[in-house]
């Protein structure tokens, strides 16, 4: 069977110019099979059609099924059994899988413990209001266990840091909004693992942090009262001003140096 029978991506443009690239035909196969599974024709639980099958359909050979299976099972939407007589079995990918994916991802390409402390002060107060709107009302208790967890005096800043990512975390997920629930569980893993950027010990801290840091605590507090009644753009303002303010506090920790960060610090002691 002649593998070039398949149909491939064009290589390049004689209008254009611009070269594309060539997709081996077990790539194109595995995209075709991830689609299929995406728009649900095949189901977790269910098994992938018999090789034969298969090859007959796509007009591979053996080796190029194989290895498309190979990159479906590198993708986590399948599994496979050696020597088992049924088709590889599809399963879905977890919200943690996709988050951890992400979050490495993001990594590796240089995202800092900032970089997502800014992406959650721009994204949570959203999702703070799409808590408070929904009906019937989240269960707020995961939220207030995490609230609790964050040291009020900054006495341990990674513990402190790790806490309030987790309370963003679990905001988002209690949005209702499955993408901001990804997203949320990405930026908590990314902290798990720039947790090395922040002081170990509130001695480390300028004393001047810890009451600005205690008025930010008490209206992250206020915030979530507000989900939990119902108030949903109060919950929104309160956490916006908060997480804004958080962004501030870390910068103050990790870029002390006045000339390349000078925090605005009136807007926490006058709030």
């Amino acid at each position: 069977m002649a593998e070039d029978s398949f149909p491939q991506t064009a290589s390049a443009s004689s209008f254009t110019g611009i070269s594309l690239q060539v997709l081996k035909a077990s790539q194109i196969v595995a995209n075709d099979l991830k689609g299929r599974i995406a728009r649900g024709e095949i189901k977790a639980g269910e098994c992938l059609p018999p090789e034969p099958e298969l090859m007959t359909q796509y007009d591979v050979s053996r080796p190029t099924l194989r290895e498309a299976i190979r990159i479906l099972e590198t993708q986590g939407l399948i599994t496979t059994t050696r020597g088992g007589r049924k088709g590889a079995r599809v399963h879905y990918p977890s919200y943690e899988q996709a988050a951890e994916q992400a979050a490495l991802a993001l990594q590796l390409h240089g995202a800092s413990l900032l970089d997502i402390m800014q992406l959650a002060a721009a994204l949570t107060p959203t999702a703070a209001r799409l808590a408070a709107e929904r009906s019937p009302k989240p269960d707020l208790t995961t939220a207030l266990r995490y609230y609790e967890d964050v040291p009020r005096g900054a006495g341990n800043p990674r513990h402190a840091t790790l806490a309030l990512h987790r309370l963003k975390a679990e905001i988002c997920a209690m949005s209702g909004n499955e993408a901001l629930r990804l997203i949320g569980g990405m930026m908590t893993m990314i902290v798990e693992l720039q947790l090395e950027a922040v002081p170990k010990t509130a001695e480390d801290l300028p004393a001047e942090n810890l009451e600005p840091w205690q008025k930010t605590y008490a209206r992250i507090g206020e915030a979530l009262r507000a989900i939990k009644t119902g108030a949903g753009a109060k919950a929104e303002r309160l956490l916006r001003q908060s997480l804004d303010e958080t962004v501030i506090y870390y910068q103050r920790i990790v870029a002390p140096d006045p000339l390349r960060f000078v925090p605005d610090w009136t807007r926490l002691t006058n709030a």
